[in-house]
């Protein structure tokens, strides 16, 4: 029972995610006195990034393929370790501090070797800053 809910609320954290985003965008837009985006903007800007074809270097490995799923995997492993629905984590490894800190830093680190290994010196920069931020 508790993996179904687990992934239960993974999927809806997942699916809600970008309503809350596009909600703050236009609470900011109304601050500064200005019409904004609609809430759903998001979930448009998601369909039409989905519906691209891939664009890859071929002097790029595997990492900046593995990198789009493994960074969706973490985020969904973290969304399944929090306890929204329930007073307890439905996943109690996945809701460990020092879990959540390695699955972050793992993401992050694949996040800066797949702009290092993009075969654009501007991406490259960028990855080697990634890393010296972390």
């Amino acid at each position: 029972m508790n993996i179904v809910l687990a992934i239960a609320q993974g999927l809806v954290a997942m699916l809600v995610a970008p309503f809350f985003s596009g909600l703050a965008r236009v609470i900011r837009a109304k601050m500064h006195n200005r019409r904004g985006p609609s809430i759903l903007q998001d979930y448009r800007d998601l369909a039409k990034l989905m519906a691209r074809p891939e664009s890859v270097s071929s002097d790029s490995s595997f990492v900046l393929r593995i990198m789009p799923p493994l960074f969706l995997a973490v985020s969904f492993m973290l969304a399944m370790g929090l306890p929204m629905f329930t007073l307890e984590s439905p996943m109690p490894v996945f809701g460990d501090a020092i879990t959540i800190m390695y699955a972050l830093a793992l993401s992050r680190f694949f996040f800066a070797l797949s702009g290092v290994d993009s075969s654009n010196a501007y991406a490259g920069f960028g990855g080697i800053r990634e890393l010296l931020m972390s």
